[in-house]
């Protein structure tokens, strides 16, 4: 089964103020950035998809102001992605545009050792207190992986008591080509992440207790998920399948990109445990 609708995801700069130790984009030494009238245009085009604007560091994205100008006009559904390590720069878009999905990494209580910014967790604290009631739609995305699991339930409890989220948009940490990521967990490690299940979203909590079942569900991303890169390349997963571009939006317009691309079984699915990958919101 697959989405209703489209997601595009983009990864808009390779800058990022972040020092991660689950995602390497931050050693990234090109400045790259992609074309923001080509992001408009692809939206326009898709008016009723979903897209999500990340980066690297979305407040890193030199043409930011510039391309939420247009997908204000448009009115289409966007979600930002941001770390919050630099509160002004989060702050001046927040104020400015009629951000209506906000979603901010947060990895717990050891937060700073882990994404490799002291302060961080405080300028998180600081933005969801001064926007939690005029952003409809806040989201807090937990990476579950070696450096918090011994955590998780301080860490659950501080986001819940602390932060005041009732849920979290949970990420499970794993090697993969396109972060290069350290930190992953077997998942024989994800009972842990259930004996906090009332802070699951729904869909999270079934993901998991079939996958500890042996009777994981096929990924329901495939043919409607796609993440334009920074250079410009389309694939239609950004995890396991990373490396297989199917175009190029500075070659190609996207729409004839995808439109040959029908839901399909991944020859990775039985590898990728990936949350974020297969969900609806």
């Amino acid at each position: 089964m697959s989405r209703d609708k489209k997601l595009i995801q983009f990864y808009l700069t390779t800058n990022c103020n972040s020092r991660c130790k689950t995602c390497s984009i931050w050693r990234c030494k090109d400045d790259l950035n992609l074309n923001p009238l080509v992001v408009k245009d692809i939206c326009a085009q898709n008016l009723d998809a979903d897209f999500v604007l990340g980066g690297g560091e979305f407040t890193l994205y030199p043409y930011r102001h510039i391309l939420l100008n247009m997908l204000d006009d448009l009115g289409v559904n966007y979600t930002i992605l941001s770390n919050a390590v630099n509160v002004q720069l989060l702050e001046d878009v927040l104020d400015k545009y009629n951000v209506k999905n906000l979603t901010i990494s947060c990895d717990g209580i050891h937060h700073d050792t882990i994404r490799g910014i002291k302060g961080n967790l405080l300028h998180i604290g600081y933005i969801l207190d001064k926007y939690r009631k005029k952003i409809p739609n806040i989201k807090l995305s937990y990476t579950y992986s070696k450096f918090n699991e011994e955590n998780f339930i301080n860490d659950m409890n501080f986001i819940k008591y602390a932060l005041g989220f009732d849920k979290v948009y949970f990420c499970i940490a794993q090697d993969m080509d396109l972060l290069k990521t350290d930190g992953d967990v077997k998942p024989s490690d994800l009972k842990n992440i259930l004996s906090k299940s009332d802070m699951l979203y729904d869909k999270d909590r079934v993901f998991i207790e079939n996958l500890l079942e042996g009777k994981k569900k096929k990924c329901d991303s495939v043919g409607s998920v796609f993440t334009v890169y920074t250079n410009g390349d389309v694939v239609s997963c950004q995890s396991f399948m990373s490396s297989l571009v199917i175009g190029n939006i500075y070659e190609k317009p996207f729409n004839d990109i995808v439109k040959n691309v029908a839901p399909f079984d991944c020859p990775f699915d039985g590898k990728c445990n990936l949350l974020c990958q297969r969900r609806y919101d």
